[in-house]
Formats: structure tokens, C-alpha cells, sequence
């Protein structure tokens, strides 16, 4: 029998996670301030609903923060062949994909060689999501 209930909770759980997700896209389209605090409830619902969902493989994250000035004693915007030796780095123990979360909106200011150390090393490791 507790199989059976757990099949059947997890076919409910289909279904109220779509209404939700239809009533959060709903609130989604107000521009309220009201509306806000709703949205931030139903999406907190929809994940407790949803229930826990652990990776599929390991996930690391590397941060640059207020310690990462310090250790490396530079300015935003690091050189991008800095960026460039840690794509290396992280390319050499074979991660599935590896994602840059930082947008490179002009030249650097480094010059083109800096660029082309980037763009080199996002070559090397093919796996390079930006």
C-alpha cells in the first residue's frame, strides 16, 4: 500500500506544481508591490512541493570576493588571462561544464592579448558556458 500512496502523491504533486507554476506566472505579470510578497510565497510553495531534488553530479563553485582582492591584491576587472589560467585550472580535473557568471561587455582594458588568452583558454577546455 505505501507504494501505492507514494505513486499516487507524486502524480497529485504533478499536477498542483502546474497550477502553481500557472498562478505564479500569473502574479509574475503584475508589476504590484503587493504583488510581490504573493510571488515570493507561491514560489517558495512551488519549491517545497517540488521537494528536494539533489545533483546529479558534484557542483563547485569558485567566488571572487572582497578576500579574492586581497589575496590577488588587484581591481575589478581582473586581467582576463587571469580568468583564462583558471578555466585552465578547473579544465585539468575534467568538469562536465564549467560556467562563467561574469560579463565581458567591451575590450579589455589589458589589451588583445588579454582578450585572446580568454578566448584561448575557453577553447582549450570546450566546455565553457559564458
Amino acid at each position: 500500500m505505501g507504494r501505492f500512496v507514494a505513486r499516487l502523491t507524486a502524480q497529485i504533486r504533478k499536477y498542483v506544481v502546474g497550477i502553481l507554476a500557472a498562478a505564479h506566472h500569473a502574479v509574475a505579470s503584475c508589476s504590484s508591490g503587493q504583488l510581490e510578497q504573493l510571488e515570493l510565497l507561491l514560489f517558495d510553495q512551488l519549491f517545497e512541493l517540488r521537494g528536494i531534488r539533489p545533483p546529479t553530479s558534484p557542483i563547485v563553485i569558485v567566488m571572487i570576493d572582497e578576500s579574492s582582492f586581497q589575496e590577488l591584491n588587484l581591481q575589478w576587472p581582473f586581467p582576463r588571462a587571469l580568468h583564462g589560467k583558471l578555466i585552465d585550472r578547473i579544465s585539468a580535473d575534467r568538469p562536465l561544464v564549467i560556467g562563467l557568471d561574469i560579463i565581458f561587455d567591451s575590450d579589455s582594458r589589458y589589451g588583445p592579448e588579454d582578450d585572446k588568452a580568454l578566448g584561448t583558454a575557453i577553447g582549450r577546455a570546450g566546455n565553457v558556458v559564458l
